[in-house]
């Protein structure tokens, strides 16, 4: 187990190298949203390049004026879900 230092040291790092990468970025305003997406695709951005496994699917649900669309990601192999992370934005 860490202590609440060493989490407050790492986080102020982490921060730290954020904000040069964001410093060295044009503001999001001002990029066109094709080319924000094509440089998350490629991992020009302060993203790693996204994952893509064989286990997700896309799925929709109802929604109230239309169907909202998911990704769902299973475990590997034999391996039970034991949790849910949802993201949404």
């Amino acid at each position: 187990m860490t202590d609440g230092l060493d989490v407050l040291e790492e986080t102020r790092a982490f921060n730290a190298e954020l904000q040069r990468v964001i410093d060295g970025m044009a503001p999001v305003h001002t990029v066109p949203p094709d080319e924000t997406r094509r440089a998350r695709r490629e991992g020009r951005s302060f993203f790693p390049a996204p994952v893509y496994v064989h286990q997700a699917r896309w799925e929709t649900v109802p929604g109230r004026r239309s169907e909202i669309r998911l990704r769902t990601i299973e475990p590997d192999g034999e391996a039970e879900a034991d949790g849910l992370y949802v993201h949404i934005h």
